[in-house]
C-alpha cells in the first residue's frame, strides 16, 4: 500500500458495476482500486444490479458494495425514464445516508447529477464525474426541445448547486459543464476507456487470418449518438481483396447495419469482440453525431488507441476524441462531401501509413496511463481537500485546440 489518508472514505455513485458489464463500471472500479490500495481510503459503492450488453468484468468489485434494487428493465422510453429517475433518488439518497467524507457521483442513470444537486447541493462534499451530460443529452437526443418546461426545470434543478469538483473525459466536455454553473468548479480530465495492454494473451481470434489485408472493426455500441449511415457507406467502398471489417454492434441501429453487412464479402459479423482482441484491428471505426458533441466522448476510440490500433472518428473536429487522438487516426467530416472523403481516405490509407499511426498510437497510450495516473491522484487530494495542479506531463494531450 501507498501513502494512505487513515480514515478518509468516499462513496462512488454509478449504475453499473462489476462484476457487471459496462465500462462506466469499469473505470470505477479502477479508481476505487487505486483510492483503496495507494491511499488506503474506506471506499464505499452505491449501484444498481443493472444490466449491459457487452462481457461482465471477471474481476471482485473493490469496495463496500450496497445494492439498489433496479425499477425497470423494459425498453418503453417514458417507463425507462421513470424507472432511472427513482433509481437516481434513491442511489444519492443511499450515499448521503453512508455519510462518508466525499461523494463520487457519476452520470448512470440519466439525471444522477440533478438528484446529486438537490439532494447533496452544498451540504456535502462531491464530486460530479461526466461520463454522459445530462440532461442536454436528452436535446442531443431530439427528445424534447430547449424550450420545453419540463427540460428547463430540470436544467435549472442539475445546475443550481454546483459540485466542488468536475471529473470530466476532455477538455472540451469540462468546458460544456463547467459554463452551466454559476459557482466556479475545478476540473480534473480523465478519458474513458484507458487500459494497458499486456501483451500475454496468444490466442488469435478465428476471424483474424495472415493475408496482409487491412483489418477494421467496429466494436460496441451503435446507437443514437453514432452515424449508422457513415458505417454502411465505408463497408460499401471496402475492397475484399485489401479491406476487411470486423462488427461487432449493439443497440438502437446495430439490426440496421448488420443487415446491411450480410451481402458484403469485406465484413464479417461477431458476437463480441474482447478487450485482448482489439489489437488484432488496424482501424477502430469511431462516429459521434454532431449534436453529441461533449455531451458524450466516446470510451471506444481511447480504448482502440490502447490496444496499439488507430481509428478513424467520424465527427466534430472540436470533440474531445479528435482533439486528444488525432495523431493516430484520420478525420471524416459527417456531412455532403462524406463520400468522397472516404473514397480518399481509401485511397492513401496503405499498410505503410497505417503502421506510422499506429506509432504514434503507442506515444498516446504513455501519455493517456500518465494522464490516468495524474488524474487519480488530483482526485485523491480532492478528497483529502489538498489543491495542487495536475502533473504538467499531460498537458500536450488536454490542451490540443
Amino acid at each position: 500500500m501507498g501513502e494512505t489518508s487513515a480514515g478518509k472514505s468516499v462513496t462512488i455513485v454509478n449504475r453499473l458495476y462489476p462484476p457487471g458489464a459496462g465500462v462506466t463500471g469499469e473505470a470505477a472500479q479502477e479508481l476505487a482500486r487505486f483510492l483503496i490500495d495507494r491511499h488506503g481510503f474506506d471506499v464505499q459503492i452505491v449501484h444498481v444490479n443493472g444490466r449491459y450488453p457487452g462481457q461482465a468484468a471477471a474481476s471482485q468489485p473493490a469496495g463496500r458494495v450496497h445494492l439498489i434494487k433496479p425499477v425497470y428493465h423494459g425498453r418503453v422510453k417514458i417507463l425507462r425514464l421513470i424507472g432511472n429517475l427513482i433509481e437516481g433518488y434513491r442511489m444519492i439518497r443511499k450515499a448521503s445516508q453512508l455519510n462518508t467524507d466525499h461523494v463520487i457521483v457519476m452520470t448512470d442513470p440519466p439525471l444522477l447529477s440533478m438528484w446529486a444537486s438537490v439532494l447533496l447541493g452544498r451540504k456535502r462534499s462531491w464530486s460530479l464525474w461526466t461520463m454522459d451530460v445530462y440532461p442536454q443529452a436528452f436535446i442531443a437526443n431530439q427528445l424534447v426541445s430547449e424550450k420545453n418546461p419540463l427540460y428547463r426545470r430540470l436544467k435549472t434543478l442539475t445546475y443550481r448547486h454546483a459540485p466542488r469538483h468536475l471529473v470530466a473525459l476532455g477538455p472540451g466536455q469540462s468546458a460544456f459543464v463547467v459554463n452551466n454553473y454559476s459557482d466556479d468548479v475545478t476540473a480534473t480530465i480523465l478519458p474513458c476507456g484507458i487500459y494497458e495492454e499486456n501483451g500475454h494473451y496468444e490466442d488469435r481470434p478465428s476471424w483474424k487470418h495472415n493475408d496482409g489485408k487491412i483489418y477494421f472493426g467496429y466494436c460496441g455500441n451503435l446507437g443514437e449518438a453514432h452515424s449508422a449511415h457513415f458505417v454502411e457507406a465505408l463497408m460499401r467502398k471496402l475492397d475484399p481483396d485489401r479491406h476487411r471489417l470486423i462488427l461487432s454492434a449493439y443497440g438502437r441501429n446495430a439490426r440496421r447495419v448488420k443487415q446491411s453487412a450480410a451481402a458484403l464479402p469485406a465484413v464479417e459479423v461477431v458476437d463480441f469482440v474482447p478487450r485482448h482482441h482489439l489489437r488484432f484491428i488496424d482501424i477502430h471505426l469511431v462516429t459521434l453525431l454532431g449534436a453529441w458533441t461533449h455531451v458524450c466522448v466516446p470510451s471506444k476510440a481511447v480504448s482502440a488507441i490502447c490496444s496499439g490500433s488507430t481509428m478513424l472518428f467520424c465527427g466534430a473536429v472540436q470533440c474531445d476524441t479528435w482533439q486528444m487522438l488525432q495523431s493516430a487516426g484520420w478525420h471524416i467530416d459527417h456531412g455532403a462531401a462524406m463520400e468522397d472523403d472516404l473514397d480518399a481516405f481509401l485511397r492513401t490509407a496503405t499498410p505503410e501509413i497505417v503502421a506510422a499511426r499506429k506509432e504514434q498510437a503507442r506515444r498516446l497510450t504513455a501519455q493517456l496511463l500518465a494522464m490516468r495516473r495524474s488524474a487519480f491522484d488530483e482526485i485523491a487530494r480532492i478528497i483529502t481537500n489538498q489543491t495542487q495542479p495536475a502533473d504538467a506531463s499531460v498537458s500536450e494531450l488536454t490542451k490540443r485546440e
